[in-house]
């Protein structure tokens, strides 16, 4: 990833990017940030007396795939773990979002447990991990067969699965 591959799929000049921005790092950390905000503005607008928290995880998982459908090119920035391998900072800060937003994640799982709606002999961090190892394939999937396939429809299709495996019935 260099900032003239960036300039051109933005469909600008590298100068033009450098008046905006400091250097490549500064470039992720502002992407990074930017998809951080808008799934924390997913979470802080679920109601807390949320009845059905598989509804809930159903809407988190929705709004990531509305984020990277909607943001095509975020998703090289965020599964680009041979940038991160080279610099630390951002690489520190993908990794606080990655935690911050697997425990909010795991919050949901486990009041749907406490509620007897999600089967609670699996634990929290193993149904957050298959919930968000989905999005990841999905999105690589989605990116690396150039988008040829509606991601939030395949990715329904993939959550009513987890559905069939994590609901009490």
């Amino acid at each position: 990833m260099t900032i003239r591959k960036i300039a051109k799929r933005m469909e600008l000049t590298e100068p033009a990017i450098y008046r905006h921005f400091k250097n490549k790092q500064d470039i992720v950390i502002s992407l990074l940030n930017y998809a951080d905000y808008h799934v924390n503005r997913v979470f802080n607008d679920i109601p807390e007396d949320k009845a059905n928290y598989f509804a809930v995880l159903e809407h988190v998982f929705e709004a990531h795939l509305t984020l990277f459908e909607n943001n095509r090119n975020l998703s090289t920035v965020i599964f680009s773990e041979e940038y991160f391998a080279n610099d630390t900072v951002s690489a520190g800060v993908a990794k606080k979002i990655l935690l911050n937003t697997e425990e909010k994640i795991q919050r949901i799982i486990k009041k749907g447990q406490e509620s007897e709606q999600i089967r609670s002999d699996l634990t929290p961090e193993y149904i957050c991990f298959l919930y968000m190892s989905i999005i990841r394939f999905l999105v690589q999937k989605w990116r690396l067969t150039q988008y040829e396939f509606e991601i939030k429809g395949k990715g329904q299709n993939y959550f009513q699965q987890v559905k069939k495996m994590i609901l009490i019935t």
